[in-house]
């Protein structure tokens, strides 16, 4: 009697225990899954069914997984999984899935397959966390950038998006345009270096001075001269104005300008 008290008293443990473990996988947009090696088929608790839109109680095969994954996505993930299947390793992809709703969901599923020492597989398992929040938030990052490059590309000026120690954070193609380079080869870089400039150090030295001036919170305006392919000199009507943070501190400095070399040797 006391045996099947005790054994009773674990098994009520183990259920808590095991309840909570749940818990705190859902908690955490988290649930575990595992490969069926026998009949070569999925393994998923009742959250990553859930995730999935996939029903409860009923056995899983592959093809139902992958099913509920976007059109888009499907071939690079059954891939994965194929590979990792076959030749072992980590497991890691990220993709949307589209409930019976017609909601989208994004989740990430990790995982590591193991091996005998023949070379079969012996194991494979991971978690799948649902990143829909994240991914949507990345996603919405993504296309507002996406727009804000339409819009400084739309500029005719030339409009440049520094850091306050004067590194290009953004331009648009009309000031790469005159230099014959693109914006992939100025981000990144000091726009003092550039083409532009980098011909005279005395020009160097102005536009370290102008940007200094701004970081500081000044708004500067001048002409300057600037170099454009072909080693041509060139008049540009330049402004560089600081950009304040609420507590205002100088975040960004937003450099433009237009090419007045034509108006200048009218005057």
């Amino acid at each position: 009697s006391r045996d099947i008290t005790e054994q009773q008293t674990k098994t009520t443990e183990l259920a808590a225990a095991k309840s909570k473990l749940d818990l705190s996988l859902e908690v955490s947009n988290m649930a575990p899954w595992s490969w069926d090696v026998k009949n070569n088929a999925p393994i998923l608790d009742a959250i990553s069914k859930r995730y999935y839109g996939l029903p409860e109680d009923k056995p899983l095969t592959i093809q139902d997984v992958l099913h509920q994954i976007d059109d888009s996505h499907r071939d690079r993930v059954g891939s994965a999984i194929l590979h990792a299947l076959e030749v072992g390793g980590v497991y890691d992809q990220e993709y949307p899935v589209w409930l019976p709703s017609g909601k989208k969901r994004w989740v990430r599923a990790r995982g590591q397959s193991v091996r005998k020492d023949d070379g079969t597989l012996e194991d494979f398992f991971g978690v799948v966390i649902d990143i829909t929040d994240r991914k949507e938030h990345e996603l919405d990052l993504a296309q507002r950038e996406a727009h804000l490059r339409r819009v400084i590309n739309g500029n005719i000026g030339f409009l440049v998006v520094l850091s306050p120690n004067g590194i290009v954070l953004e331009i648009n193609a009309t000031a790469t345009s005159v230099v014959n380079s693109t914006r992939d080869e100025v981000v990144g870089s000091r726009f003092c270096d550039g083409y532009w400039w980098n011909h005279s150090p005395a020009l160097q030295s102005e536009v370290q001075e102008i940007i200094a001036r701004a970081a500081a919170g000044e708004t500067v305006r001048r002409d300057i001269s600037f170099r454009v392919w072909n080693d041509q000199s060139r008049i540009g009507d330049a402004s560089f104005s600081p950009i304040f943070d609420d507590n205002g501190k100088v975040t960004h400095i937003v450099a433009s300008g237009i090419d007045v070399t034509d108006r200048k040797q009218a005057e």
